[in-house]
């Protein structure tokens, strides 16, 4: 009694693709949004959002990193990549901000004991706060290689676009009443104007 024919439903969201195909029609770049009637907005992109434009600069923040293997580790790395490939190297840059758990015990429990990222203590001059700093910068970057590695042989990217992403950390601790990684810092204060 109380059901939408077909046509009802389909009008009801705007930027549905009218036509029996699988796929959506893809807007030029000159598009822009239509303004007014909700309903009769299309679905044209406006062109400084446009991220298929390789001159941008595109900054995409994750709160799971590998080898945690989720899909908030993988899909955003990913699409990261397939994003980085087409940059520009004059202009455009694709940037990928992930966690870095801060403490170890957090690293062997998501990543294990062998991936935890916790290079040996080595003696120095340094006090123990910049010996803390260099222990971190260089877990970042055995982690980055690892990330590296796995879009290499297993996400089929080549070193070019692997070498185009860049990857920053914010660090973060894991929450395991939520079984999530959270951020101890505010990460858009972490992003630079453009």
């Amino acid at each position: 009694k109380n059901k939408m024919s077909s046509n009802e439903v389909s009008s009801s969201f705007p930027c549905q693709n009218e036509a029996k195909e699988p796929t959506l029609p893809i807007p030029s770049k000159s598009s822009t949004i239509a303004k007014g009637n909700n309903s009769e907005a299309s679905c044209r992109i406006l062109p400084h959002t446009d991220i298929s434009d390789p001159a941008k600069h595109i900054w995409i923040i994750t709160t799971a990193s590998l080898p945690w293997m989720t899909g908030t580790a993988v899909n955003p790395l990913l699409r990261a990549l397939y994003l980085a490939r087409d940059r520009d190297p004059i202009g455009g840059s694709v940037s990928l901000m992930i966690p870095w758990l801060i403490y170890e015990n957090d690293r062997i429990k998501l990543y294990s004991e062998t991936n935890s990222f916790s290079p040996t203590k080595s003696s120095s001059d340094l006090n123990e706060e910049e010996a803390n700093t260099r222990m971190m910068i260089k877990g970042q970057e055995l982690q980055t290689s690892y990330i590296q590695k796995w879009a290499q042989e297993r996400g089929g990217f080549d070193p070019p676009t692997i070498s185009k992403l860049g990857i920053y950390y914010y660090p973060a601790v894991y929450v395991k009443g939520f079984g999530s990684i959270f951020p101890k810092v505010d990460i858009c204060s972490l992003i630079p104007d453009a």
